[in-house]
This record gives C-alpha cells, structure tokens and sequence, in this order.
C-alpha cells in the first residue's frame, strides 16, 4: 500500500469512528452533535472522492448532497430521526473495511461483511422499504429546508437519495459475496 492510500484509509477509518461516536451519543441523547458532524462531514465525501472509483465517487456526491440537505433543515432535535440514525449506522461496516485493509486480518474482513449486510442492506433496506416512519422523517427533514425551499422537491430529493444508496448497496453486496465464494472456492482446492 502506498502512503497516500494508506494515509486515505486511515483518514476514512478516522472518519467512520467519528461518524460511530457521533451517532452513539446521538443513541444517548446527545443529538445536537448530528447537524455540525453532517455539516463538515460533507467537505471529508467531496475531499474523499480524489482518485476513487465511478461507483465511490457517485456515493460520495450523494452524501455531501444529503449533507447539504440535512444542515439547512429547520431541526435541532433528532430524537425521533431514526432514518439519520440509519444513516449513521452504515459507517459501522466502514471501521471494519478500512481496519482489514490497514492490517489484512480476516477477522476484520468477516465483521465488515455481516456489518455490510446487516446494516446497509437489511436494516437500511427494511427500513425505507417498510417502515411508515420514513415518511415522518422526510417530512421533518424538508419543513422549512433551507437549501431546497420546495418541500416536493426536497421530499423527491430524499427518497431518490434513499433508494440510490440502497441500490449501490446491493450493488457493492453482490461483489462482496462474489468475492466471498471465491475466497470459499480457494480454501476448498487448498484442503
């Protein structure tokens, strides 16, 4: 690895830990930390994308833009913002990433695989797909919304956004298990 993409990892690892914090202490009550860390969090996704992939820089715009949204939104209360929490909680499976490519233990490769699933697509996925409380969240979300005035447009906004995220998602969670079988076929020719 080199030292710019080790240094890039360690910076994302530093950034999902705090991401993780953040959202811990949001859990606690502490929810007034979500609007600053989306606030600068946005600058990190536009800095992140230098040199990544079409697949990764496509997320990335998406966040800064859900960033933009979030911080010109009218609330300072997220108790009842599970849809943010969401949010929050796909960054579990980002500590297991980058921990595994700073340090090539497979353990860490196995936690970012379940943490992958159970977060991103399972919970993630239920929960727009599913849960009626998206729609509270959203509307909450695009009352009075600073950066796009129009509720319609705003509310639109969100549920693309959603939808995108879970889509490449599904995506990245194909190429996981495809990677998983070939790890499985490898030990199997080994043994």
């Amino acid at each position: 690895m080199n030292n710019y993409s080790e240094t890039k990892v360690k910076i994302s690892l530093a950034f999902s830990l705090l991401a993780n914090i953040t959202n811990a202490l949001g859990q606690l009550g502490y929810v007034q930390f979500y609007k600053p860390f989306m606030n600068y969090g946005k600058y990190y996704f536009i800095i992140d994308m230098i040199g990544a992939k079409r697949m990764y820089v496509i997320h990335h715009l998406i966040t800064a833009f859900l960033g933009q949204i979030i911080t010109n939104s009218y609330i300072y209360e997220y108790e009842e913002m599970n849809l943010i929490r969401m949010w929050f909680n796909t960054e579990i499976s980002t500590i297991f990433y980058n921990s595994f490519v700073l340090t090539k233990k497979k353990i860490y490769m196995y936690l970012f695989a379940i943490t992958f699933f159970y977060y991103r697509i399972f919970r993630f996925g239920s929960y727009i797909l599913i849960n009626k409380d998206t729609l509270y969240d959203n509307s909450a979300i695009c009352m009075s919304n600073n950066f796009i005035s129009d509720f319609s447009t705003c509310i639109s906004s969100l549920y693309i956004i959603n939808y995108i995220f879970l889509i490449i998602n599904c995506i990245w969670g194909y190429y996981i298990l495809q990677k998983g079988i070939r790890e499985i076929k490898k030990v199997d020719i080994r043994d």
